[in-house]
């Protein structure tokens, strides 16, 4: 009986994401889809140039480790709102404050932290990927206030990074 119900909140789930296309326009799911494309355009990159490592997420630490200094000048950057990016992450959940990621695969208690400890380009991350793992997954759901403000907090500031670094690239 446990199943059926399973199947039913999932059968919910995906259906929610079906209305969610349907609805491309509407501000509540924009941020969804923003993120997957910047995803795919993020993930276009690392798997062609990190590709002899043979693992995902090793490549984008990988990634990380390499644009650790681009990670800092945005932090220093007054013209950007990257200098919030660790306030605007603690702010994605109330009414306490968020510090991590909950790895949402079966049988596993793990988390990615993000906080006033673990808050290098690394973390960052480790921290965007995580999100992406459990929004490819099925874990963040079209109907949380919650995953919805993850997702966008996610997009803005991968977005930040993202496009400096390609602005940074092209001038090589």
């Amino acid at each position: 009986m446990k199943k059926m119900s399973f199947e039913m909140s999932q059968y919910t789930s995906h259906k929610g994401w079906m209305e969610a296309i349907k609805c491309f326009k509407k501000p509540d799911y924009i941020d969804w889809f923003k993120f997957t494309m910047l995803w795919f355009s993020f993930n276009s990159y690392y798997s062609e140039r990190y590709s002899h490592i043979g693992e995902e997420k090793k490549e984008i630490i990988k990634f990380a480790k390499d644009n650790k200094d681009l990670y800092k000048s945005l932090l220093a950057d007054e013209k950007t709102d990257f200098k919030n990016v660790l306030e605007k992450f603690r702010e994605t959940k109330s009414p306490e404050k968020r510090e991590f990621v909950k790895d949402m695969k079966s049988n596993t208690n793990s988390c990615v932290k993000f906080d006033t400890e673990n808050r290098s380009c690394e973390d960052f991350f480790k921290v965007l990927y995580q999100i992406r793992c459990n929004f490819f997954h099925g874990d963040k759901r079209s109907d949380s206030d919650q995953d919805k403000k993850l997702i966008k907090w996610a997009f803005e500031y991968f977005w930040i990074f993202w496009e400096r670094f390609l602005d940074k690239e092209r001038i090589k």
